[in-house]
């Protein structure tokens, strides 16, 4: 049997969420899908999905093949469209969430240089600090700020940013600097509202909004914790000074995507160009 067909059947299961649904997609009988299953299974020898009557799910082995597996096949089929004409134009509209502090330059820049290679790429960005259901919300990809990704999702490291303890110029001539970290609880700090940190800064203004706490904070209401994207510009103008040269954490950014998902060729596109492009290589 062919194990490349049998890699689509297994693809096109999950996909329609049963083998009733994948026959039909793929104008072939119930049991000619079952045998292809069957097939891949005795050629990989392990489980991949738990089936019954009503409910249709992978394995834990399922999970990791089933990524694998899409992106062997996207790959022939990118060669095999290169072969075709030449070239990959891949189009349509892509969804992206973000965190509210991506809405810097840098990274605004970066959106730019990537629609200037695919052109036909329509891009929708949306910010939000609080974590989103992707499927529920029609999102194709997440780019988080964690410590930890969640278990249920297909992450992919993009690299870490640095967050810094700044203050305003004004704020430090009514307010002594801090020389050492137990020092800050004399600060009035603004905190996120929306996550905990772990902080020593006296808890005084918060905000939901990570841009909205740079204003503050640009104003002189407190010192705060900020990513270096959002305040690299303000640093350099001396609007806002470093409380320490050593960052207060340094947390990573990974893209995130539902492993029920098919990941079509533009958000492959887009999650190894951010790969190469997003975090600055100093």
């Amino acid at each position: 049997m062919d194990t490349l067909k049998s890699l689509q059947v297994f693809r096109t299961i999950v996909e329609k969420g049963s083998f009733t649904k994948a026959a039909d997609a793929l104008d072939m009988s119930l049991a000619m899908t079952s045998k292809h299953l069957q097939h891949l299974e005795a050629y990989v020898q392990a489980k991949l999905l738990h089936r019954n009557n009503r409910n249709l799910s992978l394995t834990e082995v399922g999970q990791r093949y089933y990524a694998e597996a899409v992106h062997a096949l996207d790959i022939l089929q990118q060669a095999k469209t290169k072969a075709h004409d030449g070239s990959v134009l891949p189009e349509g509209k892509l969804r992206i969430i973000a965190p509210v502090w991506f809405a810097t330059p840098y990274f605004v820049n970066l959106l730019a240089k990537f629609q200037q290679d695919y052109p036909k790429i329509e891009l929708t960005v949306d910010l939000e600090n609080r974590f989103t259901d992707l499927i529920a919300a029609g999102y194709d990809l997440a780019l988080r700020v964690v410590n930890t990704p969640q278990d249920n999702l297909i992450v992919k490291p993009l690299g870490k940013i640095d967050f810094y303890y700044v203050a305003s110029p004004r704020f430090l001539a009514q307010h002594e600097p801090p020389t050492s970290a137990e020092a800050l609880s004399n600060l009035p700090g603004i905190l996120p509202n929306y996550t905990h940190m772990a902080t020593t800064l006296k808890p005084y203004n918060s905000s939901n909004n990570t841009v909205m706490m740079a204003q503050m904070a640009l104003t002189g209401m407190g010192a705060a914790i900020l990513p270096e994207w959002l305040i690299e510009d303000e640093i350099a103008q001396g609007r806002l000074v470093k409380l320490f040269e050593q960052p207060f954490s340094s947390v990573s950014i990974y893209a995130v995507y539902m492993n029920r998902a098919f990941l079509n060729l533009k958000i492959r596109l887009l999650i190894d160009f951010l790969g190469e492009n997003l975090i600055k290589n100093d």
